[in-house]
Formats: structure tokens, C-alpha cells, sequence
């Protein structure tokens, strides 16, 4: 039922009593290892330790990426729209931004390093790297690029040992169906913001 949106939005319907917009997931399967640490605490315990693991993460890097005013620009991140937007509903658009961010700092001095980041990223949130390879190329960076594969494809080999390979398939069949809700939707295409 991972991609069936209204099953999952009334799952989700405890939580967001009122809420009458879907709430899909559209992530793929190969997210499933990284989240499936949380799915044993508590919902709020994991909740919290998701949401402050990407304020950690993203502060982190913006911290690295900068030689001055650092303490300065990780308040600013932090309290940016979009940033307290998914510290309020848990996106993974924290960690993810985090993580792409770290590449991008370790990718002169630890290209390996930033490509395993830059595979995480992708794997987590194919949309918000889809660059990267282009990028990648570009700078004809092939270390990063050969790592960033083998990190991605990894995290897709343990999601498809864990839940095999229906879900792959009925995320790809999602995709269509979210872009679908989306013109549907001009609440659910602003981030569920009225």
C-alpha cells in the first residue's frame, strides 16, 4: 500500500485530523533501508530523531561549506520557509539538501566520499539530485560518478532484498499518478500550503 495515496493519507489520518488533501509518497523503495531504522521507535521518538538527524546534517554542511559567519547562515538555512516547512512535517528535503551540500564541500579533497554522498541523495530523493550526474560529467569527475552508482545501486539491491521488487514497479507505476495529482491540485503543487 506504499503507493496507493489514499490509503496512505488515511493511514496518516490520526495525525492530520482535518486534513482533506492527498498525502502520496513518491519516494522510491530504495529510501525503505534508510528509513526502516525509525519504523522500531515509537512514531514521535522517530519523528523527532528523523527531523533533528536533517537539521543536524543540513547545519552541518552549511557549516562546512563556509570559512566565516557560519553560525549566522545555519540560522538563516534553518529558519528559512522551506526549511521550517519540512522540520514541521518531517520531509527528508533537510537531510537530503544536507548530504548533496557535504558532497559538494568533500568533492575536491574526498571524491569518493562525495559520491557515496551523492548516490545516498538520489537514492533518497532521485528528484532533488538529478543533476548531479550532468554535474558530474561536466567536470569530468568520474570517481564521484562511479561511487555515486555504486552507493545508489546499493541502497536499491538492500531495498529490493527487503521488500522485492513489486514495490520498485508500483512506484514506478506512481509517478505518472502523482504528476496526475498534482495538476489536479494546486493546494498539493504548493506543498499543501493554502
Amino acid at each position: 500500500l506504499l503507493y496507493d495515496f489514499k490509503a496512505v493519507t488515511v493511514a496518516q489520518g490520526w495525525l492530520m485530523s482535518g486534513w482533506s488533501l492527498l498525502r502520496p509518497f513518491v519516494y522510491p523503495p530504495s529510501v525503505l533501508p534508510v528509513l526502516a531504522p525509525f519504523a522500531a521507535a515509537p512514531f514521535f521518538w522517530a519523528y523527532a530523531i528523523w527531523t533533528l538527524l536533517g537539521a543536524i546534517v543540513l547545519a552541518g554542511a552549511v557549516s562546512s561549506a563556509l570559512n566565516t559567519q557560519r553560525v549566522l547562515a545555519v540560522a538563516l538555512v534553518l529558519a528559512s520557509p522551506p526549511a521550517a516547512i519540512a522540520l514541521i512535517v518531517g520531509q527528508a528535503t533537510l537531510l537530503v539538501g544536507g548530504v548533496i551540500t557535504l558532497a559538494v564541500v568533500e568533492l575536491p579533497r574526498r571524491p569518493r566520499l562525495a559520491g557515496v554522498l551523492f548516490g545516498l541523495a538520489a537514492a533518497i530523493k532521485p528528484q532533488a539530485a538529478v543533476l548531479v550526474p550532468l554535474g558530474l560529467v561536466a567536470a569530468r569527475a568520474w570517481t564521484p560518478l562511479e561511487f555515486s552508482i555504486l552507493a545508489g545501486a546499493s541502497l536499491g539491491g538492500l531495498s529490493l532484498l527487503m521488500v522485492g521488487w513489486r514495490p520498485w514497479l508500483a512506484w514506478l507505476d506512481s509517478i505518472g499518478r502523482f504528476a496526475e495529482a498534482i495538476d489536479h491540485s494546486p493546494t498539493l503543487m504548493r506543498g499543501g500550503v493554502t
